[in-house]
C-alpha cells in the first residue's frame, strides 16, 4: 500500500500537471494551425482578429483546394486584395511557414491615403497564411506543484492540497480495506463489499466538497482540504477497535 501511495504521489504531483501541459498545448496547436477542411464554402471566415477575412465558393476537401478564392488582409496603411481561380496548401518543410498559393488571379494593393493603388495579374501568387495566436491563458492543473505551492489563490491552493492528499488517501483507502475485510464464519461477504464501496464514495463526495469549498474560500486554507479525511479516519479507528471490544466481552 505505502509503494502504491508514493506512484500515485509521483503520479499525482509530477505526471498529472505535465500530461494536462501536453494536452493544452496540443489543443492550442490544433486550434493555432489553418485546415483547409474547417472552411466551409460560401462562408466568410475572419482570421487574426478580422485582419483576414477569406472566402471560397466551393472546397474540394479530398484534394485540399479552394475555388474562386477571396482574400482580403490589412496591411496598415494599404489593403491587400486577392482573387483567384484556385487556391491550396503546397508542402513545406517542417517549422516552415506556411502560405497560400494563389492560381490564376488578380491581387489589388489599396492605398487607404491616396490614390496609389497597385494591380496585379498572376498565373500564380504565394500568400503566408496569419500564425493564429496560441492560447497561453493560466491552467492551474497544468503549473507546476511547487508554483501552485508559492500561490495564495484560493483555487491554487485547493489543486496543491489535492495534489499532496492524494497519496495519503490512497494509503488511507488501503487501511479501511482491512477491518472491512473482516467477516465472521458462515458469513458472506457481499456485506462488507458494499461498506467497502460506501467508504470509498464517502470519502471522494468530502473530497470534491472541501476541495470546493477550499476554491470558493467557503473554509480557510489551513487546514483546508486535510478536514475531509478526518472522517474517515475516525471510522477506520472505529472499525478497528470495534472488533477488541467484541472479544473482551466474549
Amino acid at each position: 500500500s505505502v509503494l502504491v501511495a508514493v506512484i500515485v504521489g509521483v503520479i499525482s504531483l509530477y505526471a498529472r500537471p505535465w500530461a494536462y501541459r501536453q494536452s493544452y498545448q496540443i489543443e492550442a496547436d490544433a486550434r493555432a494551425e489553418f485546415d483547409i477542411r474547417k472552411i466551409e464554402p460560401g462562408r466568410f471566415i475572419e482570421l487574426q482578429g478580422s485582419e483576414y477575412v477569406l472566402f471560397a465558393r466551393a472546397v474540394d476537401q479530398g484534394k485540399g483546394r479552394l475555388e474562386e478564392v477571396f482574400l482580403q488582409s490589412d496591411r496598415g496603411e494599404k489593403i491587400q486584395v486577392t482573387y483567384a481561380r484556385e487556391a491550396w496548401l503546397p508542402p513545406v518543410q517542417p517549422g516552415t511557414r506556411r502560405s497560400f498559393k494563389f492560381r490564376n488571379g488578380y491581387s489589388y494593393l489599396l492605398d487607404r491615403r491616396g490614390s496609389r493603388d497597385t494591380t496585379l495579374k498572376f498565373k500564380t501568387l504565394l500568400i503566408p497564411i496569419p500564425e493564429q495566436k496560441r492560447d497561453t491563458s493560466y491552467r492551474r492543473k497544468a503549473e507546476a506543484t511547487p508554483t501552485l505551492r508559492a500561490s495564495s489563490t484560493p483555487k491554487d491552493i485547493a489543486e496543491y492540497q489535492w495534489r499532496v492528499s492524494t497519496p495519503f488517501a490512497t494509503l488511507m483507502l488501503a487501511l479501511l480495506a482491512v477491518p472491512l475485510s473482516r467477516s465472521a464464519p458462515r458469513r458472506g461477504r457481499h456485506y462488507n463489499f458494499i461498506l467497502a464501496i460506501l467508504a470509498y464514495v464517502a470519502v471522494f463526495v468530502l473530497v470534491s466538497a472541501f476541495r470546493t469549498w477550499v476554491e470558493d474560500a467557503k473554509i480557510p486554507a489551513s487546514p483546508g482540504l486535510w478536514w475531509a479525511y478526518l472522517l474517515p479516519m475516525l471510522l477506520f479507528v472505529a472499525l478497528t477497535v470495534f472488533p477488541v471490544w467484541q472479544r473482551r466481552k466474549r
